[in-house]
């Protein structure tokens, strides 16, 4: 189904990390209470590589996201 990177980082802090590509994924880290984690390529996929494009992305690169979303 898709979905708006938005719609997956209301309401708290959110890390958002890029997978890897080496087939283990982001490691998890512990995080503060409260604040969330989302991996692009195992918890949302970017089919049309829309955010990698706009953010630059990179394999094992991390985002943090406010509550305001910025």
């Amino acid at each position: 189904t898709a979905t708006h990177l938005l719609e997956s980082v209301r309401g708290s802090f959110t890390l958002i990390g890029i997978n890897n590509g080496a087939g283990n994924g982001v490691a998890r880290p512990r995080l503060p209470g409260g604040m969330a984690l989302t991996v692009i390529g195992e918890d949302l996929f970017d089919k049309k590589g829309i955010f990698a494009q706009r953010f630059d992305a990179s394999p094992g690169a991390v985002y943090l996201v406010r509550p305001d979303q910025h």
